[in-house]
């Protein structure tokens, strides 16, 4: 008898599931669509991509409200309309990223996305996203936490996979519980919810330079291996607009980081390219190539749609200003921009800001001058991150460029050093300037031989930078003086 009624409960549970219903808790790896799977046309770099998304359910056919609510109402929803939505979100973030990664690609048409975006895995978990103890804060007495990558990551045998397939970065989308103050926000149903999860836009994990992300940046909530990786949270109750926006944020992040062990400051990017009237995020930009939150024509945050004329030189940015025209939101929101799917969508505009914002960005083989420098593709920060650090790239550099590999250069060293070093050159001649850990010019030796032999005992001990500069390309190695 009891066999039987088991028999028969599973019989009803198969029929269910066969109808659409997905079990609670279960975990599915989903089959990935040509667009996602496949990088933009003529692509430079490849960005191999993991994305999850955490639906919980009750009933496997419903969303869980409870668990991930909308601000002003509960947000009912079934799974499969949501699934849709997430799908169509993926596409435009996807699409929002190459096409922003093309210099100028909105005025040149034969510009080229250096970053071409790869998903390897899709996965639909039927629960909420583990929460972690780290906690962002506190709202209506309510603690509220960050997810527990490292659990998730266990549960989903994630961690082998990014490093073996070189992995950059992970989509994540989730919802969060309605807190106290929020509109939808129902004490019988949320107020026993014990923890609250809420989102962190971008958190890094990198072995060479920690975590340079617009998070808390907590040293050890991601495993560290052997490559950096970047995971993004997003809210499914928003659009691709607020996913970009994360995506903004991290470029931001490592912009100043980068121009920061450069100069010694931001000012490249936040008050050179953004337009901020210091150093300090204090004076709104205007007038120059904007931020995330700024288009150049408005000092309020999230003004994508104004009309104000006001002259900007985004389009011909230099550091030190280029030629400037009228700009508002109709020179971004008007382009012919080709998006996946549907030709008009909610949030239009500002998705619009942030790839006209990006492509103006200096790209791929942008020849932009700075005095008597270049500046180097700020895309490359986001495919080769640790290669940027570990060969002290910066915002600009020397007028030839900076190649990754090299035929010239055979063989340097001792490394360390305690007298002289040896340069071994395939052809000459080669300049080699000698430059300290803060980026000073130190000294500058031509040479002309096969084997070179430069006597570098009067240096300080330390760590020094070496760049070597042919006519078609510069190397950078670092030594260590002893």
């Amino acid at each position: 008898m009891k066999r039987f009624l088991l028999y028969l409960i599973l019989c009803i549970f198969s029929i269910n599931y066969a109808n659409g219903q997905v079990t609670p808790g279960s975990i599915v790896e989903e089959n990935i669509g040509v667009f996602l799977s496949t990088p933009a046309t003529n692509y430079v770099k490849e960005m191999p991509v993991v994305i999850i998304r955490y639906i919980p359910t009750l009933d496997g056919i419903n969303l869980d409200v409870a668990q991930a609510t909308d601000y002003w109402d509960l947000g009912n929803i079934t799974i499969n309309d949501l699934k849709s939505n997430i799908d169509i979100y993926n596409a435009r973030t996807k699409f929002s990223l190459e096409e922003g990664s093309k210099f100028r690609g909105y005025k040149n048409v034969n510009a080229v996305p250096y970053l071409g975006y790869k998903v390897l895995k899709y996965i639909t978990v039927y629960r909420q996203i583990n929460v972690s103890n780290y906690l962002l804060g506190t709202e209506g007495g309510k603690n509220i936490y960050q997810p527990d990558y490292k659990k998730e990551f266990d549960v989903l045998n994630l961690t082998n996979f990014i490093k073996t397939n070189n992995v950059k970065e992970v989509w994540i989308w989730y919802g969060e519980p309605a807190r106290p103050g929020w509109p939808s926000y129902n004490e019988s149903i949320h107020g026993n919810i014990q923890k609250h999860v809420s989102f962190v836009e971008s958190n890094m994990a990198s072995p060479t330079t920690g975590d340079i992300s617009n998070s808390y940046r907590v040293a050890d909530d991601l495993y560290i291996l052997d490559h950096t990786y970047v995971v993004y949270c997003y809210n499914f109750r928003r659009s691709q607009a607020e996913a970009v926006h994360n995506h903004g944020h991290q470029l931001e992040a490592m912009y100043n980081y980068t121009a920061e062990r450069q100069d010694g400051n931001i000012s490249m990017f936040v008050q050179n390219f953004s337009g901020w009237g210091d150093n300090n995020y204090q004076i709104p930009p205007i007038g120059r190539a904007g931020d995330c939150h700024h288009p150049p024509n408005t000092t309020k945050d999230y003004d994508y749609q104004n009309t104000d004329l006001v002259n900007s030189d985004i389009e011909d940015w230099k550091p030190l200003g280029g030629t400037k025209k009228l700009v508002n939101c109709n020179t971004w929101g008007s382009l012919a921009y080709d998006w996946p799917g549907a030709a008009d969508f909610n949030q239009k505009t500002e998705s619009q800001w942030y790839i006209y914002w990006m492509q103006n960005m200096p790209g791929f083989n942008n020849n932009i001058p700075f005095n008597s420098y270049k500046m180097t593709n700020w895309w490359q920060f986001t495919s080769d991150w640790d290669s940027c650090y570990n060969n002290n790239i910066g915002l600009y550099g020397l007028a030839t460029g900076l190649q990754d590999n090299s035929n010239e250069i055979i063989n340097v060293y001792p490394n360390p050093v305690f007298d002289r070093i040896i340069i071994n050159i395939n052809s000459f001649p080669v300049y080699a300037y000698f430059y300290s850990l803060e980026n000073k010019l130190i000294d500058i030796k031509l040479l002309n031989n096969n084997v070179n032999e430069i006597n570098v005992e009067n240096l300080s001990n330390g760590i020094y930078i070496l760049r070597l500069l042919s006519d078609r390309e510069i190397i950078v190695k670092k030594f260590i003086k002893q």
